[in-house]
């Protein structure tokens, strides 16, 4: 059975080619397509059952109409994955939305990502979208110039060189420090990653809350801090990048090893916050009268566990909306639908969702 085109559409719409392909990529060009017209050709193409030669597109535009979407050595994509899955979400729906498909590559390895990178030719993707959790080696450098469209997500590369979309870790620090305070903490802990090369946000939230603590005359207390940099050991336990089990026993440590209890933590995420609640449970203390929790990224746990976890939201969907936006804009900077003005890096800022467990009421 010969494919349907454009003309056999026109045709049984009583239209031009040129209406129905304005129509039918959503185009927002100089051709004005009344809201009848449109419903028409819409049914028509449904019961033709005409589908898009993408080929065809994309040699008439001579672009692919793929972006490339690569993950840094340590992140995997997988089922579960909610941190990557939702930022992947973003990204995805700004694609659909403007008739881009995405190429996924990832490695665990260092040199595995470097064979999925060089995959990522230019006659193969328009652009390169790579999420990352540390500034990426130089040693990829000249893979990633070769793809003259790149944008980053959580860190920048080569300086100002290619536009990012970052998240606000002091902000999200202070937000989580001043609520604490507010609530009547007086005593507060961190528990950070205890990896042997821990993340780039997380090194940094660690280092701001240090910071924030001090601006505001609090007491820093080594003994209610726990990450990689203050137990020479913890780096080659098992559970060591397992951000649970890190609450869990970096909860434990400092309890049964401080000369006097936090009232309040701070996790680098919400799981090492769910793993602190655990420990507490177990150990009979009760959460937040004993110790306030507060972790970071709103993960969908927070509200069915008991009590309910304050977080920091980390606004991951539209981290990967404003990804994909950035670099269809500088893709398309001679279409229409695009305002050409330079791409620059965003910063997206957090925001406070207190729930129980720093004191807060559940509201039904």
């Amino acid at each position: 059975m010969p494919r349907v085109t454009l003309k056999d559409v026109a045709q049984q719409a009583g239209c031009s080619p040129g209406v129905v392909s304005a129509v039918l990529n959503k185009s927002k060009g100089n051709i004005g397509v009344a809201q009848a017209t449109r419903e028409r050709v819409l049914e028509v193409a449904k019961v033709l059952k005409y589908r898009p030669n993408h080929a065809a597109r994309a040699l008439a535009r001579r672009r692919t109409m793929t972006l490339g979407l690569a993950f840094a050595p340590g992140i995997t994509v997988k089922a579960g994955a909610l941190f990557q899955m939702r930022m992947i979400q973003g990204i995805e729906s700004v694609c659909h939305e403007h008739g881009y498909d995405i190429l996924l590559v990832q490695g665990n390895q260092s040199d595995s990502v470097e064979s999925a990178l060089l995959r990522l030719a230019p006659d193969r993707v328009d652009g390169l979208i790579m999420i990352l959790r540390n500034q990426l080696n130089e040693h990829y450098m000249d893979i990633v110039e070769d793809l003259k469209h790149v944008v980053s997500i959580g860190h920048t590369i080569d300086g100002d060189t290619y536009p990012a979309v970052l998240y606000d870790n002091d902000g999200a620090m202070m937000l989580a420090i001043d609520h604490l305070i507010a609530q009547q903490a007086s005593r507060i802990g961190f528990l950070g990653e205890c990896r042997s090369q821990p993340h780039g946000d997380n090194l940094a939230r660690r280092n701001a809350f240090r910071q924030i603590l001090t601006d505001r005359q609090m007491t820093v207390n080594d003994q209610w801090i726990h990450c990689r940099d203050m137990r020479a050991d913890v780096c080659s336990q098992p559970w060591a990048g397992d951000a649970f089990r890190e609450g869990y026993f970096g909860t434990r440590y400092i309890f049964e090893h401080a000369d006097t209890k936090p009232d309040a933590l701070v996790g680098y995420n919400d799981l090492a916050i769910a793993g602190a609640l655990r420990y507490l449970t177990e150990a009979g203390f009760k959460c937040p009268q004993d110790c306030m929790l507060i972790g970071v990224d709103d993960s969908e746990f927070c509200t069915t566990s008991t009590p309910t976890l304050s977080t920091i939201s980390q606004p991951l969907e539209a981290m990967g909306q404003q990804a994909a936006t950035m670099l269809l804009q500088m893709i398309e900077q001679d279409a229409q639908n695009f305002e050409a003005r330079p791409v620059t890096t965003q910063v997206l800022e957090p925001k406070l969702i207190a729930r129980e467990s720093t004191g807060v009421e559940r509201v039904m």
